[in-house]
């Protein structure tokens, strides 16, 4: 299923971050402090923030951001850096929301979502 990750409801900001990925290898010389491992590349992290939302809004964002299969496909984003749309695949996320009784809505949270392909 595609998502245009503007379209979900309360989007309040969008940020895409290159986050390096290391090998199983990776770690600290424990003596001589330096870090070592194998580099494996640049990863999107997709960090959306939402404002308050409704029940139904809720459903509607799990629909998209929690899928069956565990991967987002085609999510759309505009990258930070060219200003272009973008279109790529990244693993679906849980999402941790605490709900007001008194209010009747989710107040606002946030989720984070990993690239499945190297940029």
């Amino acid at each position: 299923m595609a998502v245009d990750i503007r379209t979900l409801p309360k989007v309040l900001n969008i940020s895409d971050q290159p986050q390096p990925t290391w090998g199983s290898d990776a770690g600290r010389y424990s003596n001589s402090g330096t870090f070592h491992g194998t580099f494996k590349g640049y990863f999107t992290d997709l960090q959306i923030n939402f404002g308050k939302t409704t029940q139904a809004e809720m459903t509607r964002i799990k629909t998209y951001l929690q899928p069956q299969g565990g991967i987002i496909k085609s999510v759309t984003y505009r990258d930070t850096d060219t200003g272009q749309d973008k279109t790529e695949d990244f693993y679906g996320t849980v999402i941790n929301a605490t709900y007001s009784n008194k209010n009747g809505y989710y107040q606002p949270f946030s989720v984070s979502l990993k690239a499945v392909k190297k940029r």
